[in-house]
């Protein structure tokens, strides 16, 4: 069995655990780094971060590249970045990462996110 392939097992097998749960908020990190939290949002536990609210579970992509397919968007970053707010609020159906390491990731009712 290669790397790849069970990299792919291990990590299908962690994401299973947000299939079905609800995107409750989209956000970006350190410059344009997407963050999707799902499941009941609590406060961050440092007193400094108090005022801002984390998922039960953190989808977060690190140095990749993305786009929210079939929503028509002009190609400049604030316009992704208010598109992807369509995310909130929907339920993850499906999250396949390929050979190359592209993930694909799929909401109900909501076009799809590609990196």
């Amino acid at each position: 069995m290669s790397q790849i392939f069970k990299f792919q097992i291990n990590l299908n097998q962690i994401i299973q655990k947000i299939i079905g749960k609800t995107c409750n908020q989209v956000t970006f990190t350190y410059g344009d780094e997407l963050l999707l939290d799902f499941g009941e949002m609590t406060p961050y536990n440092h007193p400094k971060l108090r005022h801002l609210r984390k998922g039960t579970w953190q989808l977060s992509t690190r140095a990749t590249n993305f786009d929210l397919k079939k929503v028509p968007i002009k190609d400049t970053k604030d316009a992704k970045k208010n598109n992807l707010h369509l995310l909130e609020n929907k339920k993850l159906t499906n999250f396949v990462i390929d050979t190359n390491k592209n993930f694909q990731l799929t909401c109900h009712n909501i076009t799809n996110l590609y990196s």
